[in-house]
């Protein structure tokens, strides 16, 4: 991106104040999608925009053909346009005005009778159609509730401090994990400070439908990515870009740059990516690995053991970081830490020879030599040539012979 790209004004030329995602032809500027919705409920857009709403042989129908970018803007766009519909004469009632015979006691059943007929979702448009024209019509509850509606509530329990009722939304929160955890190391990013505003620009789903990710601005400037996941017809928030949805994109491309710095053990130029990249993929497992790696290369322990530790409180069932704590506690003499860390480990991978061969050298540290004896024998026995192995089999038998 060239300078001026990075100074571009992003506003749209409307209200100067939401993100300007598209060029209106019929403006001639860039606007945003609330603008635009204004603007296609007129009807009076070119027709060779794939925005403009689309004009009905009939003029009774409230359905929209049309394109949009959010189910947001989807919602704000049918409410638009029902409080343009209900305030025009229609065919369908003598081409009386809905708004004007609503409270006219022979138009009323004509009202509820032809709105009987349909079936409404449980949302602000029907809702606002329901209580302005007095309809007796049922309003149907989604059975799932939309993402871009997950989303929003989760930054607005950061906007009004609910940390707890914040980290129910996140996909790798554990019952059993500290959610005192998730307020310090994560909602505690700059990002999510004095949220004042915030507005969904745009959402796109997978092929699948099974994910979904949905690009907020903050504040009237703050670009903010959420990816969701449906798991099990319950959608959650996976992981949290700090960008636009382009650089989630980006995301193996640069783990692989950093896993190959780090295996090269280039870490003069690796750690720069590593921070700048742990600000934008917030809540990142790998990128909080990447970074306890580079510290443990540095030779400080404790810095690696804290971003381990992150690592963890992101994916709880990744077991790498479970065993480099413990080779790290080892290291540090503490053995019962190492025990207890590398059994976790061993919980979720419990046939890697590694992690069993670690197990075992803090058991034998531990004075726990039957035990370790055991391990080390499963070990051998799946590798008969594994020298770290053979190594604390020796120890043993030093140990018992002294």
């Amino acid at each position: 991106m060239g300078l001026l790209g990075f100074f571009k004004d992003n506003n749209c030329k409307e209200c100067k104040k939401n993100f300007g995602q598209r060029f209106c032809l019929k403006k001639g500027k860039e606007i945003c999608w609330s603008c635009c919705n204004e603007t296609r409920v007129k009807k009076s857009c070119p027709e060779s925009c794939p925005y403009s709403l689309k004009k009905e042989e009939k003029n009774n129908n409230l359905q929209l053909e049309t394109k949009t970018d959010s189910y947001a803007e989807h919602l704000d766009l049918l409410k638009k346009n029902i409080d343009a519909w209900i305030k025009q004469p229609q065919e369908i009632f003598d081409n009386k005005i809905p708004y004007l015979i609503a409270n006219i006691e022979e138009d009323k059943e004509n009202l509820n009778n032809y709105f009987k007929s349909f079936k409404y979702r449980n949302v602000e448009p029907f809702q606002f159609l329901k209580k302005t024209l007095k309809l007796n019509i049922e309003l149907i509850d989604e059975e799932i509730t939309h993402p871009e509606t997950i989303a929003s509530d989760f930054l607005k329990s950061i906007m009004t401090l609910s940390f707890e009722d914040a980290s129910e939304y996140l996909a790798y929160f554990l019952p059993g994990n500290s959610k005192e955890d998730y307020s310090e190391n994560l909602f505690n990013h700059k990002i999510f400070r004095k949220i004042e505003h915030f507005e969904i620009v745009n959402s796109a789903y997978s092929r699948d439908k099974s994910q979904i990710l949905i690009f907020f601005r903050l504040n009237f400037k703050t670009e903010l990515t959420l990816h969701l996941i449906n798991k099990d017809n319950i959608w959650k928030i996976s992981s949290i870009l700090s960008a636009k949805p382009e650089l989630y994109q980006e995301f193996e491309n640069i783990k692989k740059q950093i896993a190959l710095k780090l295996q090269n053990r280039e870490l003069g130029n690796v750690y720069s990516v590593i921070r700048k990249s742990l600000n934008l993929y917030l809540d990142s497992p790998d990128m909080n690995y990447f970074a306890g790696m580079y510290y443990l290369f540095s030779d400080l322990p404790e810095k690696a053991i804290d971003f381990f530790r992150k690592a963890l409180l992101f994916d709880p069932f990744w077991s790498e970081p479970y065993h480099n704590l413990g080779i790290i506690y080892i290291s540090m003499k503490k053995y019962e830490e190492a025990k207890s860390i590398l059994e976790k480990a061993l919980e979720l991978y419990p046939e890697n020879i590694q992690f069993m061969n670690n197990y075992a050298s803090a058991l034998i540290d531990l004075g726990e030599t039957e035990k370790a004896g055991k391990i080390l024998k499963k070990c051998l026995e799946a590798d008969k040539n594994f020298e770290p192995a053979k190594k604390n089999a020796e120890r043993i038998q030093h140990a018992e012979k002294g």
